[in-house]
C-alpha cells in the first residue's frame, strides 16, 4: 500500500517524491504557465497565449474520465458553440452532398456527423491539452487522445451539448414570428444559421397590407408562366414557398404534391425553385427504389441527414406511407438507420414535396396533402418556351423573395390574423400560411385536399369490392370466411370463364399474389378486410362477425350502418363452428 501511494505521488509530480499531492487546479495552473512559457500559445490554434482564459486539460494515466468531462465542459461553454447533438450523434453545422433530379451534385446546409478525429480537432480548438514529457520532466502541449474522443462520443444520452434542430443558410422566422437573421446558433429555436450575404428589405420589420400585397405580387410573378389548372393549385405552390422558408415557425406542414398528365409540365422545376429559395440549390431528391415502397423507406435517411426539403420526385402509382404520414404530423421521429438494425430519434424540420404524373395518394395521406396540378394542354409540354427563368431569379436575389415571404406573414400576424381558419393536425400552418393567402385574395390551397378525399384510391377499391360482392352474392349479409369469398370470386361458368369477373378483378387488385399473376392470396385479402373494417362507402360497409371473432374465427359480411340486418346476421351465424 505504501509503495502504491509513493508511486502515485511520483506520477502526479513528474517523478519527484515531494510528499502530498497538489490539487488538480494547482497542477493545471503550473502546467499552463509552463506551456505558455515554453511554446507561447495553446496546442489547438497555434495562436498567442490568452492570459489563462483557455481551459487547460491534463492528460495523464488513469484520469481519462476527468479529461473527458473537462473537454465536454470546454466545448459546451465555448462562446461560439460548434458541437451539437442530434439523433444520438455529435454533429457540427456544415454542408451535405446530394444529387438533384437532374443528376447534378450539390451541397446544401445540414448537420455533419463528427468523426473521432473531428471531435479531437474541436477539443483542441477550445482548450489547451497538456501531457507529461518524461524526458523534459515537464508538462508540454499535446493533442487530445483518441481515447478521450471515443469516450466522449460513447456517452449518448448523457451529453450536455445543445440539441440541433436544423442548419440553414437564409434568415427565417421563429415561432413567435421574430426574425432570425444573426449567423450562428440560436438557442431559442435550436437552429444554426450559416453566414451569408442575404439582405432583407426594410418592409419586413413593420409591414403594412400594401407591403404584403406587393410582396405577394412578387411571389406570383415567379409562377406566372406555370400551367396551373386552378387558382387553388397556384395557392399550393405559393404555400410551399412560404412554408419552406418559415418552417421554424410551424410545428407541422402538409405534404405539398405537384402532379400533371405527363412529363415536362414543370413539376420538378417548381420544387427546385422552392429549394433554391431555401438552400440556394436545387432540391436533393430521395433516391428511387425498385418500388414505390422502397423509395418511401429511404425517407429515414433524409430525416437523419436533417434535410430542409425532402423531395419524392417522379413517383408512379399510389403514394401510401405510414412513415410519411407520421413525418407530416410529428416534430420528433423514430427512424431506422439504413443498413443497421437500430433506430434513432431525430427532430423533424423538413417540408415534404412529391411529384409524379397523375399522382394519387392513398391511406391517410389525402387529409395530409395539398395538391397542385399542372396541365399545359400540349402534346409535348417540354417544348414550351418561357420568357424568364424563375429559379435563376431566385438564386440571384434570395433576400428579396425571402423578405417578401416574411412581409406577408408578419403583416398577417401583426394584423391579428383576421378570418383565420384552422385545420386539425396542421393548425399553425392553416391559421398562418393558408389564412394569409386567403386574406390576400388567393384561393384556398385546401380545396385540393377536399378533391383528394373524394378521389382516394383506397375508397375506390372498397367501393368496387362492395359493389362487386353484392352483385355476385345475394347473401352478402351472411358472414363468410375469406376462403368462401375467394371461392365465389373464382367460380367458373360452363364455358370455363369466370362467373363474377368484376369481383375477381377487385380481389386480385387488392390481394393478388406478391409474385404477380391472377391468383388471390387469402392471407393478404384477410389483412385488407381488417384494414377496411367498418369503412362506409355508398351506404354499405365491411363488417366482421363479433361473436365468431371471440372464438378466433374471422367471418365477413356487408351491412348498412345501423341496419337491422347487421344484428340479424350476428344472430344467424354457423353454430357448427362451436360444436
Amino acid at each position: 500500500m505504501g509503495n502504491k501511494a509513493n508511486n502515485s505521488n511520483s506520477a502526479n509530480n513528474g517523478g519527484r517524491k515531494t510528499g502530498p499531492n497538489p490539487t488538480v487546479e494547482e497542477l493545471k495552473q503550473k502546467a499552463a504557465d509552463a506551456a505558455a512559457g515554453a511554446k507561447g500559445g495553446g496546442c489547438g490554434g497555434g495562436g498567442p497565449a490568452q492570459g489563462g482564459s483557455r481551459p487547460v486539460i491534463l492528460m495523464k494515466g488513469g484520469a481519462v474520465r476527468s479529461a473527458v468531462e473537462d473537454a465536454e465542459k470546454a466545448l459546451v461553454q465555448d462562446p461560439i458553440p460548434s458541437v451539437f447533438q442530434r439523433g444520438g450523434r455529435l454533429v457540427r453545422a456544415g454542408q451535405l452532398k446530394g444529387r438533384t433530379a437532374g443528376g447534378d451534385i450539390v451541397f446544401i446546409p445540414g448537420p455533419v456527423e463528427l468523426t473521432p478525429a473531428g471531435i479531437r480537432d474541436e477539443m483542441a480548438r477550445v482548450a489547451d491539452f497538456l501531457r507529461w514529457d518524461v524526458r523534459k520532466d515537464a508538462w508540454v502541449p499535446g493533442h487530445p487522445t483518441g481515447l478521450i474522443a471515443d469516450t466522449l462520443m460513447s456517452r449518448v444520452g448523457r451529453w450536455s451539448f445543445d440539441a440541433l434542430l436544423s442548419v440553414i443558410n437564409c434568415p427565417t422566422l421563429r415561432s413567435d414570428l421574430s426574425i432570425l437573421d444573426r449567423p450562428g446558433f440560436d438557442r431559442q429555436t435550436g437552429i444554426y444559421l450559416m453566414a451569408s450575404s442575404i439582405q432583407l428589405p426594410a418592409a419586413v420589420h413593420s409591414p403594412t397590407r400594401a407591403d404584403a400585397e406587393q410582396a405577394l405580387g412578387l411571389l406570383k410573378e415567379l409562377v406566372s408562366e406555370a400551367a396551373f389548372d386552378t387558382a387553388a393549385s397556384r395557392s399550393v405552390v405559393l404555400s410551399g414557398m412560404i412554408s419552406a422558408t418559415i418552417r421554424a415557425a410551424l410545428d407541422t406542414v402538409p405534404l405539398h404534391a405537384i402532379s400533371g398528365p405527363k412529363a415536362g409540365t414543370g413539376k420538378s422545376y417548381l420544387v427546385d425553385m422552392i429549394a433554391t429559395l431555401v438552400t440556394g440549390e436545387s432540391a436533393v431528391v430521395v433516391p428511387a427504389g425498385g418500388t414505390l415502397e422502397e423509395t418511401v423507406k429511404r425517407l429515414d435517411t433524409a430525416l437523419i441527414e436533417g434535410r430542409l426539403i425532402v423531395s419524392l420526385d417522379n413517383l408512379n402509382g399510389v403514394l401510401k406511407s405510414d412513415t410519411l404520414c407520421t413525418a407530416l404530423t410529428q416534430d420528433m421521429l423514430q427512424v431506422r438507420v439504413l443498413g443497421a438494425s437500430r433506430t434513432v430519434t431525430v427532430p423533424n424540420a423538413a417540408v415534404f414535396f412529391a411529384t409524379g404524373n397523375n399522382l394519387t395518394v392513398g391511406g391517410d395521406l389525402p387529409r395530409r396533402t395539398v395538391l397542385a396540378y399542372l396541365d399545359t394542354g400540349l402534346e409535348r409540354p417540354e417544348t414550351r418556351v418561357f420568357a424568364s427563368d424563375p429559379k435563376a431569379r431566385v438564386k440571384a436575389d434570395r433576400g428579396a423573395y425571402i423578405g417578401a415571404i416574411m412581409t406577408i406573414i408578419r403583416w398577417y400576424h401583426r394584423a391579428g390574423r383576421p378570418n383565420a381558419v384552422g385545420l386539425p393536425g396542421f393548425d399553425a400552418w392553416s391559421t398562418l400560411v393558408r389564412s394569409a393567402l386567403i386574406e390576400l385574395g388567393e384561393a384556398d390551397p385546401c380545396d385540393s385536399m377536399r378533391e383528394l378525399s373524394v378521389e382516394e384510391p383506397d375508397t375506390a377499391d372498397v367501393r368496387a369490392f362492395i359493389e362487386a360482392w353484392r352483385a355476385a352474392d345475394p347473401a352478402v349479409g351472411q358472414p363468410k370466411l375469406v376462403k368462401e369469398i375467394v371461392e365465389i370470386a373464382s367460380t367458373s361458368d360452363p364455358q370455363g370463364g369466370l362467373c363474377w369477373p368484376e369481383l375477381h378483378d377487385v380481389l386480385v387488385a387488392v390481394a393478388g399474389e406478391v409474385r404477380g399473376g391472377r391468383t388471390i392470396d387469402p392471407h393478404r385479402l384477410g389483412g385488407w378486410l381488417r384494414d377496411h373494417h367498418r369503412q362506409t362507402v355508398g351506404g354499405w360497409r365491411i363488417e366482421k362477425s363479433a361473436r365468431l371473432a371471440r372464438a378466433g374465427v374471422a367471418k365477413w359480411f356487408l351491412a348498412r350502418p345501423g341496419a337491422e340486418e347487421a344484428e340479424r346476421a350476428q344472430g344467424n351465424e354457423d353454430e357448427d363452428l362451436f360444436s
